[in-house]
């Protein structure tokens, strides 16, 4: 929230004493296209007999994004030696460019 005082944008804290009350305004943020997000090749793993669950790093609008916050990884396949799948749909959480 900011206050209005004499056509000027200020923070509530550093009111003037000629100025009151304040000014709400709700805007709409919407998600960006995700289709210029970038992600990193997953490391081969060793066979241990347990799933393996590698952590990709993915980027877009040149920030890393948090796994569980940005996206989630599911996995297929990945106990047994040969090729493993890793699924991440992107939220809409995932900060945008500006």
């Amino acid at each position: 929230m900011v206050t209005a005082c004499r056509s000027k944008l200020t923070s509530p804290e550093v009111q003037a004493p000629y100025c009151s009350g304040t000014v709400s305004k709700t805007f709409r943020i919407k998600p960006a296209s995700i289709s210029k997000a970038t992600v990193g090749a997953l490391k081969a793993a060793a066979y241990t007999g347990k799933a393996q669950t590698p952590a990709p790093v993915v980027k877009f609008g040149g920030k890393t994004l948090k796994s569980g916050t940005d996206y989630t990884v599911s996995y297929k396949n990945n106990t047994n030696a040969g090729t493993a799948t890793a699924v991440s749909p992107l939220s809409e959480n995932a900060p945008q460019p500006i």
